[in-house]
């Protein structure tokens, strides 16, 4: 990465914006989201730990704190991070127009609802798959708003591929191979919006509102895991790059293997030509998240992998310790093999589903983080301080072993049969076995949580004055 003096955002807002300024302000926006979101699951991990619980709120608050924390965390953090990048794809743009700037403060704007709507007794919470929601105008309002400034956002040249322009922009720093996975990772999220928008006028108004939602938000919620996982798998490109200066894969390889993960979703919206209460629809998409994903991923997972041991850097403890790229890469390499194999092992509406999607997702979260350590050097920051290496690599590698153990503790809840969305007194724990499982989440929960305390702490080293 390159060494350009940082410039300030707020000063250029008076001014002319360029495309890298607004990336930057989007990833910035997305860390703070996933900052705020992990203090928040301090709530609620409390609400599941036995006798603790007792102290805390009723349950009805709680499951308003975790509607809020999974938008933040999931929807809000994820793809700002992700339009922060897109952002990046060179263009023949040299500042931003008003519709991306229009964007970027209509999703500070809605976010802010998202939260604010958390805290006040306003609507129930809808503990819908994917997307929770408050059965409230205003929180609706809100989470349509963003994904508004998110498409408005995506209707950019950026968007077309052209390789020869990506060959020859100068201040391009990061592979030019893992442009078709980002443009891959928002073609989908596009079309999951366009998902929940066909959803959302054809759904029976008349359904209760648990049943409304969840077929509204059903479909593109099965969507948008596509577009995680393949932003997840831009970042692996991203960070085997700083480890080892190569690519893990060709910009022709990714092009097709990407365009062909991303083909199949074109056909999504025949599976609501019968509306939404049907079995196509809700089998249909569980089917083709279980077997659109699998596929492509574990292929460049393995990629990934023997490309790292022909390397000669897989698992050295040297590097885990002293390279946040390579400390980031393994541990989000590690959790989706664990997500996937927990994905396999669902028997049921117990806590082995949010151990899967915990796992899978927050394989996605640590490679995000990676990547925002190498994002700062091409957004002008200086490295802090010598040791800022060795601080940066220790953060993931505690963030991905709370998260490990979080996930653990899940996992071994849900084989003893606890069920899902239940906090406090509506838990019924039948044997010592979940109690050991909630005490794994517990500690996981506060150790990731550490992790992210300790993210913050070195962004702001970059960043502050």
């Amino acid at each position: 990465m390159t060494t350009k003096q940082p410039q300030n955002i707020l000063t250029g807002l008076h001014l002319r914006i360029s495309p890298r300024q607004l990336s930057q302000a989007w990833i910035l926006f997305s860390i703070f989201a996933l900052i705020l979101a992990g203090f928040l699951s301090l709530f609620i991990m409390l609400g599941r730990a036995p006798y603790i619980n007792d102290w805390m709120f009723g349950t009805e608050w709680m499951r308003r704190i975790l509607v809020v924390h999974v938008n933040l965390a999931l929807t809000v953090s994820f793809y700002a991070f992700i339009t922060g990048l897109f952002l990046m794809i060179p263009s023949s743009q040299t500042f931003i127009n008003k519709r991306q700037l229009l964007s970027f403060g209509m999703a500070l704007a809605s976010t802010l609802v998202l939260t604010i709507s958390g805290f006040i007794p306003i609507g129930e919470p809808i503990l819908s798959n994917y997307v929770p929601v408050i059965d409230h105008p205003i929180f609706i309002v809100g989470l349509c708003f963003f994904a508004l400034s998110l498409i408005l956002t995506y209707c950019d040249e950026r968007l077309l591929p052209n390789f020869v322009r990506y060959t020859y922009i100068s201040e391009f720093n990061f592979p030019v191979s893992i442009i078709p996975i980002l443009q891959s990772a928002v073609i989908i999220l596009v079309i999951g919006v366009l998902n929940f928008l066909h959803a959302w006028v054809i759904t029976p108004a008349e359904l209760s509102p648990e049943v409304y939602f969840e077929l509204v938000l059903w479909g593109g919620g099965h969507v948008l895991q596509f577009t995680n996982m393949a932003a997840g798998a831009a970042i692996w490109g991203l960070l085997f790059h700083s480890t080892t200066q190569k690519h893990f894969m060709s910009y022709r390889t990714n092009f097709i293997l990407f365009g062909l993960y991303a083909l199949p979703l074109f056909f999504t919206p025949f599976l609501l030509l019968e509306g939404t209460t049907t079995a196509l629809y809700i089998t249909g998409f569980t089917r083709y998240m279980q077997w659109g994903i699998f596929p492509v991923i574990t292929v460049v997972t393995v990629i990934v992998i023997i490309r790292m041991i022909q390397n000669r850097t897989f698992f050295k403890l040297k590097t885990i310790l002293s390279n946040p790229a390579y400390t980031g890469l393994v541990w989000s390499l590690f959790l989706t093999i664990s997500g996937f194999i927990l994905g396999a092992m669902i028997r049921g509406s117990n806590t082995m589903v949010p151990a899967h999607y915990h796992a899978t997702l927050g394989a996605v979260t640590i490679a995000f983080m990676a990547g925002t350590y190498e994002l700062m050097g091409y957004y002008g920051y200086p490295s802090p301080s010598w040791k800022s290496k060795k601080q940066e690599a220790i953060q993931l590698l505690i963030f991905g072993v709370g998260q490990t153990i979080f996930v653990s503790g899940l996992a071994v809840a849900g084989t003893y049969g606890l069920a899902r969305k239940v906090f406090g007194e509506e838990q019924l724990i039948l044997s010592p076995e979940i109690y050991v499982g909630l005490g794994l989440l517990l500690v996981g929960g506060l150790t990731a949580i550490l992790g992210g305390i300790l993210f913050l702490k070195n962004i702001l080293a970059y960043i502050r004055p």
